[in-house]
């Protein structure tokens, strides 16, 4: 298995290899790339940009007509190659058909990028949106893996995510306090944990979940961290007014001129 984190400025040697060879391998293939999140702000801009290229796109979709009206919106207008998927990521099984499932199994390529915006989600919803569609997406990830081969698992995870930094914790490491309890003192992963909301936490458990799967299946994975994403360019439109995009909108009506924090917190590096 091969993961990349796109932090990382390069990869090292084996890594490469892994890549090219895939690479190699399956140059004559056709590309069928299973996605969720087509229609978030990372993922419209995805489909846009995959729409110039040979590849079919299965999108897994909760409304097949909401999400071809806000894709066209978003200026995508050659829907030939794009095949809608209707499920749910929250839902057993990704709340899908015996024969949707069979049509998400003849991708080679999976871009899972789904979930909803929203640091205000109680622990249980987060819990359904997140780990059930991390377990569902990786379920599909072995099945293909299985039978025709997985070509690339590409994650896209929160920029706060412990994993694959330098000195991230160890995917094996529980989300419990596996500090020193004698000395009342936790570890990083749980003071990683404890500290952040139910979104954020469960954001990171998926992460640990797919790289661990994917660990034990080895098929390639990568790990796409973004940056804070609140709103699209070139109105800066803030669709989401919950946590940074209030504290956004603020800044920009100049009703907030100094930032309140201290030294426990801090901002992402495109605020900062």
């Amino acid at each position: 298995m091969s993961i990349h984190n796109s932090s990382s400025s390069s990869l090292n040697a084996e890594r490469e290899t892994d890549l090219n060879t895939a690479k190699n391998n399956n140059a004559t293939d056709s590309t069928t790339i299973l996605m969720t999140g087509s229609t978030g702000f990372i993922g419209k801009e995805a489909v846009k940009q995959l729409g110039n290229s040979e590849a079919q796109l299965l999108l897994l979709v909760r409304s097949k007509s909401k999400a071809r009206t806000a894709l066209n919106a978003y200026g995508v207008t050659d829907f030939s190659r794009i095949t809608y998927i209707q499920g749910d990521l929250s839902a057993p099984g990704l709340g899908l058909t015996k024969a949707d499932r069979e049509r998400a199994l003849q991708a080679n390529i999976i871009i899972h990028a789904g979930g909803t915006m929203d640091v205000t989600l109680q622990p249980k919803v987060a819990e359904q949106i997140f780990m059930n569609g991390a377990r569902g997406m990786a379920e599909l990830a072995e099945d293909i893996q299985r039978t025709h081969g997985l070509r690339h698992f590409i994650h896209v995870v929160g920029f706060m995510s412990p994993y694959g930094r330098n000195n991230s914790p160890s995917i094996s490491s529980p989300n419990e306090d596996a500090g020193d309890k004698s000395s009342g003192k936790k570890s990083v992963i749980s003071k990683v944990f404890h500290s952040e909301s139910a979104y954020e936490h469960m954001k990171f458990e998926a992460d640990r979940y797919i790289r661990q799967h994917a660990e034990q299946h080895s098929y390639v994975l990568s790990v796409v961290n973004p940056s804070t994403i609140v709103g699209p360019y070139p109105t800066g439109a803030t669709e989401q007014t919950g946590g940074i995009g209030m504290m956004i909108q603020a800044m920009r009506r100049r009703r907030m001129p100094v930032i309140p924090g201290g030294q426990q917190h801090w901002l992402p590096p495109c605020i900062q």
